[in-house]
């Protein structure tokens, strides 16, 4: 009975450990994409790039070689941007650190997503901001916290469109309509022309 018991437990940590093993490997694995990198020289560059949507792919970016699969790491200050399929990463200052960060809106104000990783005493997650960026270059990160101050940081950020910044702030736009809200600022922007 006590074999049995034994060979029961063994089994399922053999099983346990393959288990996790697998779940292991499929967090830490990496993802090639076809891509092109365009260097800030001018040179383009064709080839794989590791990718996987982590916080660290907007941190900097591997691309391997095609022809000899040597890899080389590029950092946002390295590059003008890089395309996967119809997505482009452009090199952004946020805070003092130079990021990567996918343009989602290409129009006089553009809607960048960022993501990064958020470390307490309790947990660690990946995190996503998306970052309003007006023609002039000012920019706001807007968080997804609840904590994050969104009327009154988003409101401000587009006091001189007085009817938006209002909508903003009584509430009738709220995170979820990022992309009305620039949309609606785009508009105005035109009709200000």
């Amino acid at each position: 009975m006590k074999k049995l018991i034994i060979l029961s437990i063994s089994l399922c940590l053999l099983l346990g450990l393959n288990v996790k093993g697998q779940f292991l490997k499929n967090i830490f694995k990496s993802y090639y994409v076809k891509g092109v990198v365009v260097l800030k020289n001018g040179d383009t560059l064709r080839g794989d790039i590791n990718f996987s949507n982590s916080s660290s792919d907007y941190q900097f970016l591997v691309m391997r070689d095609t022809l000899n699969k040597e890899k080389l790491r590029y950092h946002p200050q390295d590059l003008s941007y890089f395309q996967i399929d119809s997505m482009f990463f452009y090199p952004k200052l946020l805070k003092r650190d130079s990021v990567f960060m996918q343009l989602l809106l290409n129009d006089s104000l553009k809607i960048y997503k960022y993501r990064y990783l958020v470390t307490t005493g309790y947990y660690t997650a990946t995190e996503t901001s998306f970052v309003f960026e007006k023609p002039d270059g000012t920019n706001l990160q807007v968080l997804s916290s609840k904590l994050f101050p969104f009327k009154k940081r988003v409101g401000e950020f587009f006091k001189d469109d007085p009817e938006l910044s209002e909508k903003i702030l009584n509430k009738t736009y709220r995170y979820d309509d990022l992309y009305v809200i620039a949309n609606e600022y785009n508009a105005w922007l035109k009709k200000k022309k």
